[in-house]
C-alpha cells in the first residue's frame, strides 16, 4: 500500500518548487539583461569607431583619388593624342602608296592593300584628278567594297553597276566642305551616306604642290572605324573608369563601362553618369592634344572609402574591431560562470522540459504530489491543445478547401499507404483561355475539371493537386477500373466547350509506397512533357522503355553542342548513282554522331532534337562548312565527273533565316567551289510557319546556280502548294517508301513518279538495298538512286579515288 503524502510535505514541496522557479527566473532575467546591455555597449563602441574612422579618412581617400585621377587622365590624354596622330600618319602612308600610280585599277589595289593593314579605317575616299570619286568601304565581315563614279558628279555605283547614291557631288560632302583646300584637317562628325544611322569622322588630305604632279588624286579622306576606336578606349582605360570622346554635342566613342552606363547631358553643359549604385566620379575633360575638334571626357571613381585599394589603409580599422571582439568575449566568459548557477537550479526541475517531449513522463504515478499532478495535467492539456491546433493547421495547408484534394505531398509521404498504380492528368491550353476570356472563366473551368476528376477517381484514388492544371492520382483499389478510366481519351473534352483545351494523361501500373510517390510523380511529369505540344487529348502508358526514350532525348539536347565542339559529330558521304549504268553522279553528305558515353546516336533523333531546341542553325552551318571543305580536298585528289553534284541537307529553319544564301555563298567561295557543283536538299521538317526569307533564300541560291532538291519527298513539308512554290530541280523519295515498294507504299511511289514526270523533274530514290527494288524503280522511270546496294555511307577518305563504287 502506497503511503499518502502528508499535506505539509506537499506544501513544502510546492514552496521549494516555487523557490526554484523564482531563482531560475530571476537569474535568467538578470543574465539576459546584462547580456543585452553588453551587446548594446559593444555595438555603440564599434559604431563610434567606424564613424570616426570614416570622418578622419574620407578626406585622405578623396585626395588620393584626385591624384590618381590626374595621373590616369594625363596618360589617357597622351594615348588618345597618339591614336589620332597614328590615323594622320596612316593617311599620309596611304597617300605615299599612290605615288606615280595613274591606272585606276592599280590605285584600287593599292588602297585595298593598305586598308587591309589598317583595321582602324572604316572607309577611304579618293577624288581623282578627273574629279571622279572612289569610295572604299569596309563591311561588317571586313570585306572591302569599292564604289565609283562613271562621270563627274554622277551616280555612285558598285562593282556590278548598281546605283548606290544618285547625283553624288564629292565637293558638297562634309569632309570636303568643312576642310581648307590648303591644309590637312579633321572634320566634324557627319551622317554616313552608305551607313544609315551612323556617324562618320573623317581626316582629309589635300594634294598640293609637287605632290599634285606625282599623284592622280586631288583629295583623300579617311574615315575612322568606330568599333576600333571603342576597343582602343577599352584598352587604355581601367574596368572601373568611364571614358568617352565628344565632338560638338555628340558622343562619338565610348569605352565598355561608358557603353553600359546611362550618360545624360545636363543643363549646365556637363554630363551625368547614371548607374544602379550611384558611383561618385571625378570628372576630367580636355581637348585631344593637337586636335581641338574633339574633347576627352574621363570619369575616375573616387571619394568612396569602399573603393580604396590600399590594404594598409584598413589595418587600423581591422585591429580595433578585433580588440573590441576580444573584450566582448572575455566579458561574456565572466558572466557565463555566473550563469552556471542558474543552470544547476534548472537541472533540479529537469522533469519539466522532459515532460513536454516525452508522453511517458506525463503519466500520473503513485506518490506524485498534488502540485506535480496539476503540472502534469496542465502540460498534457496544453500538449493536446497544441496537437489539435497542429492538425487543424495541417488540414488547412494540406487540403484544398474547395475540391477536397490533397495539396501537400507530405501527407502522402507521412501516411506511407500502399498504392496499386499512379497516374497524372494535365490540362493544356488553360493559359490561352485565361488570356482571352479572363480569370473568372479560367476558375470556372478549373472547378469543372476538379468536379469531373472527383466523380471519376475519388472512390478509388487519393488525389493530389500540384497546381490548377496538374493532378496526381494514387490508386488505392479497383486498379482495373482506374486503368480503364485513365486510358480513355477525350473523356473530359465535352465538359469544357473550348476546342483548344485538351487533356494529357499518363499512368504507371505497379505497386508503390506513399513515401515513394514523389519520384513516381516526377517520372509522369517527364512523360507528359514529351506530348506537351500535341494539339489533341492523349494518354501515354509510362513504362521503362518510354522513360528511357525521354531520358535519352533530354541527354541528347543537353550534350549535342558539346559533341559538336569535341568532334563527336562528323560527316559521311553516300554516292548517288545512275541506276542503269551505276556510274557515280554525286554524293549526299550525312551527319553522324558516335558518342564516347552512349555510342551511336541516330541522326533521326539528334537532328529533330536540334531543331526543337533551336540548335539547328549552328549545327547546319557546321555541316555546310565541313561538307564543302572535305569535298574540296577530295575533288582535288579524285577523278570525278565534271557534273558531280554534292548534296547538302538544309533545314527549313535555316532557310527561314535572313541572309542564309549569303553565308552559303561565302563558304562556297572560301572553298573555291562552283555553284553548279552543289545541291541544297531541303529536309522534310514540319514547322509552323514558312516566312518570306525561306523563298527568298531559295531564289537567290538558284540564281547563283545552286541546285534545289526536296529531300524525303512525301512527308512533312511536301504538299502540292509548297512543291510548286519551291519548284525543285529534283525530288528524293524517302527510303520508307522505296523499302515497301512492293507493298502499300508502292501506290505512293507511283504517284510521286507520275507527278515528277508531269513536271519534268528527276527523281532520286533513297534506301535502295536490293536488286528487285532497283529493277522495279527502273520500270517506273527512275534514273538516279542511292542506297546500300551500291555503297554504304563513308568518309571521302575511304572512297575509291578513281571514281568507282566501293564494295565490301
Amino acid at each position: 500500500m502506497v503511503k499518502k503524502p502528508q499535506q505539509g510535505t506537499i506544501f513544502a514541496a510546492a514552496q521549494r518548487s516555487d523557490s526554484y522557479f523564482v531563482k531560475c527566473i530571476n537569474m535568467l532575467s538578470l543574465y539576459e539583461k546584462i547580456k543585452i546591455r553588453l551587446i548594446i555597449l559593444f555595438l555603440l563602441a564599434a559604431l563610434s569607431f567606424i564613424g570616426l574612422f570614416f570622418i578622419i579618412n574620407y578626406q585622405l581617400v578623396s585626395e588620393r583619388a584626385v591624384k590618381r585621377a590626374d595621373s590616369r587622365f594625363e596618360l589617357i590624354q597622351k594615348n588618345v593624342g597618339y591614336f589620332f596622330k597614328d590615323i594622320e600618319r596612316s593617311a599620309l602612308t596611304l597617300k605615299d602608296s599612290l605615288y606615280l600610280l595613274k591606272n585606276t585599277e592599280e590605285i584600287q589595289r593599292a588602297v585595298i592593300l593598305k586598308m587591309e593593314m589598317m583595321p582602324f579605317l572604316d572607309s577611304v575616299g579618293l577624288v581623282l584628278d578627273d574629279n571622279k570619286y572612289y569610295l572604299f568601304s569596309r563591311r561588317a565581315n571586313d570585306k572591302i567594297v569599292v564604289y565609283h563614279q562613271e562621270q563627274v558628279n554622277g551616280p555612285l555605283v558598285d562593282e556590278s553597276g548598281r546605283v548606290i547614291f544618285a547625283d553624288f557631288n564629292p565637293s558638297k560632302r562634309p569632309w570636303s566642305v568643312a576642310s581648307d583646300d590648303s591644309n590637312n584637317s579633321w572634320n566634324p562628325a557627319y551622317n554616313c551616306f552608305d551607313r544609315p544611322g551612323k556617324k562618320c569622322i573623317s581626316f582629309t588630305l589635300h594634294i598640293n604642290g609637287k605632290d599634285h604632279d606625282l599623284l592622280a588624286v586631288d583629295k583623300i579622306h579617311v574615315d575612322l572605324n568606330w568599333r576600333y576606336l571603342n576597343e582602343y578606349l577599352d584598352q587604355i582605360s581601367a574596368n572601373d573608369e568611364v571614358l568617352f570622346l565628344k565632338q560638338g554635342h555628340e558622343i562619338i566613342a565610348k569605352n565598355q563601362l561608358a557603353r553600359e552606363k546611362l550618360i545624360i547631358y545636363n543643363s549646365e553643359g556637363n554630363y551625368n553618369i547614371i548607374d544602379s549604385v550611384d558611383t561618385e566620379y571625378i570628372e576630367k575633360t580636355s581637348a585631344v592634344p593637337n586636335n581641338a575638334l574633339f574633347e576627352i571626357y574621363f570619369y575616375y571613381p573616387g571619394g568612396n572609402l569602399l573603393n580604396a585599394s590600399d590594404k594598409l589603409f584598413y589595418l587600423p580599422f581591422a585591429f580595433i574591431i578585433i580588440v573590441l571582439l576580444v573584450v566582448y568575449l572575455m566579458t561574456t566568459r565572466v558572466f557565463r560562470r555566473q550563469f552556471s548557477e542558474m543552470t544547476e537550479l534548472v537541472n533540479t526541475l529537469a522533469f519539466l522540459p522532459d515532460s513536454t517531449d516525452q508522453i511517458e513522463a506525463l503519466k500520473i504515478r503513485e506518490g506524485d504530489a498534488k502540485e506535480i499532478i496539476s503540472i502534469k495535467n496542465s502540460i498534457a492539456e496544453m500538449k493536446d491543445a497544441e496537437i489539435e491546433r497542429s492538425n487543424k493547421l495541417l488540414s488547412l495547408i494540406s487540403y484544398d478547401q474547395e475540391s477536397g484534394f490533397i495539396k501537400n505531398m507530405a501527407i502522402i509521404e507521412s501516411n506511407n499507404n500502399q498504392y496499386l498504380a499512379v497516374g497524372i492528368i494535365k490540362l493544356c491550353g488553360l493559359e490561352a483561355v485565361e488570356a482571352v476570356f479572363g480569370v473568372d472563366e479560367r476558375n470556372k473551368i478549373v472547378r469543372k475539371l476538379c468536379q469531373r476528376i472527383a466523380e471519376k477517381y475519388a472512390q478509388c484514388c487519393d488525389i493530389v493537386t500540384f497546381n490548377a492544371d496538374l493532378y496526381l492520382l494514387l490508386c488505392r483499389e479497383n486498379i482495373q477500373t482506374f486503368t480503364r478510366k485513365i486510358a480513355m481519351v477525350n473523356d473530359f473534352d465535352s465538359s469544357f466547350g473550348y476546342r483548344n483545351l485538351r487533356i494529357h494523361k499518363s499512368a504507371i501500373c505497379e505497386p508503390l509506397q506513399g513515401e515513394n510517390a514523389w519520384s513516381y510523380a516526377e517520372k509522369l511529369k517527364l512523360a507528359i512533357s514529351s506530348i506537351r505540344d500535341h494539339m489533341f487529348s492523349e494518354f501515354i502508358f509510362c513504362d521503362d522503355a518510354k522513360l528511357n526514350e525521354i531520358e535519352e532525348n533530354i541527354w541528347i539536347a543537353r550534350n549535342i553542342r558539346h559533341a559538336m565542339e569535341i568532334g563527336e559529330l562528323f560527316l559521311v558521304y553516300q554516292p548517288i548513282v545512275d541506276i542503269n549504268t551505276r556510274a557515280i553522279l554525286g554524293a549526299e553528305a550525312l551527319c553522324r554522331w558516335v558518342s564516347a558515353e552512349r555510342g551511336i546516336i541516330s541522326p533521326l533523333k539528334f537532328i529533330t532534337i536540334a531543331e526543337d531546341i533551336g540548335f539547328i542553325n549552328e549545327l547546319g552551318y557546321q555541316i555546310i562548312k565541313t561538307a564543302m571543305g572535305e569535298f574540296r580536298h577530295f575533288s582535288q585528289r579524285a577523278s570525278l565527273k565534271d557534273d558531280f553534284l554534292l548534296h547538302i541537307n538544309v533545314s527549313p529553319w535555316q532557310l527561314n533565316k535572313p541572309h542564309f544564301h549569303e553565308c552559303f555563298t561565302t563558304i562556297m567561295k572560301e572553298n573555291g567551289l562552283k555553284a553548279n557543283s552543289l545541291c541544297v536538299e531541303i529536309t522534310e521538317t514540319v514547322i509552323e510557319r514558312i516566312n518570306e526569307h525561306f523563298y527568298l533564300n531559295i531564289e537567290q541560291l538558284r540564281k547563283q546556280g545552286v541546285r534545289i532538291s526536296i529531300d524525303d519527298f512525301g512527308t512533312g513539308l511536301s504538299n502540292l502548294k509548297r512543291f510548286y512554290e519551291i519548284n525543285p530541280d529534283s525530288i528524293k523519295v524517302d527510303s520508307q517508301f522505296t523499302g515497301d515498294i512492293f507493298g502499300t507504299a508502292g501506290k505512293i511511289v507511283r504517284i510521286i513518279f507520275d507527278l515528277a514526270r508531269y513536271n519534268r523533274i528527276p527523281v532520286i530514290a533513297e534506301g535502295v538495298e536490293s536488286e528487285d527494288v532497283a529493277r522495279e524503280l527502273i520500270k517506273l522511270g527512275c534514273v538516279q538512286a542511292q542506297g546500300y546496294l551500291y555503297q554504304k555511307p563513308m568518309p571521302f577518305s575511304a572512297w575509291d579515288k578513281s571514281g568507282k563504287l566501293v564494295k565490301e
